[in-house]
């Protein structure tokens, strides 16, 4: 599904490095939510999959 969002102003990304900084910041996100939450997520390990090889 191919989805059209709209560029708008004061939108932030912050990087969380470990599961527990992850699940508090999206917990507090979806309490604070006005209209909708987009969450993306990238796991990134130092090994042969990450390597591209």
């Amino acid at each position: 599904m191919l989805v059209n969002f709209q560029w708008t102003e004061c939108n932030e990304a912050e990087l969380l490095i470990n599961g527990s900084q992850y699940f508090s910041s999206v917990f507090d996100c979806i309490r604070a939510a006005r209209e909708e939450i987009l969450i993306e997520t990238f796991i990134i390990f130092n090994d042969e999959g990450g390597a591209g090889s």
